[in-house]
């Protein structure tokens, strides 16, 4: 989630679990780097499903605002942008 990039109105415990594991995957990937194993972290947007919407609800106004500028990607192409970085051996998988 871009939450891992940066703190969010409304959502403190959602950011600090996703920057907890942003920071994991670049320690583990610094512990099996020597094996030639590669540990991607993905950052996608806000995905257009079901579950989204429903937490879409839930945010605080000002948070339904800063999410509603960037839209909302379909997930199938938020699925073959992480696909492809983890096949090309990318550690921060960037949408966007």
């Amino acid at each position: 989630s871009m939450a891992g990039q940066c703190g969010l109105f409304g959502f403190s415990g959602y950011s600090a679990s996703k920057f907890a594991v942003r920071g994991m995957a670049e320690s583990l990937q610094m512990e099996v780097a020597p094996y030639d194993v590669c540990v991607c972290v993905a950052f996608p947007p806000d995905v257009d499903t079901p579950g989204e919407a429903a937490a879409r609800g839930a945010m605080p106004k000002i948070t339904q605002q800063i999410s509603g500028t960037a839209g909302f990607w379909p997930a199938e192409t938020v699925a073959k942008a992480i696909l492809s970085g983890a096949e090309a051996g990318t550690h921060h998988i960037w949408m966007g």
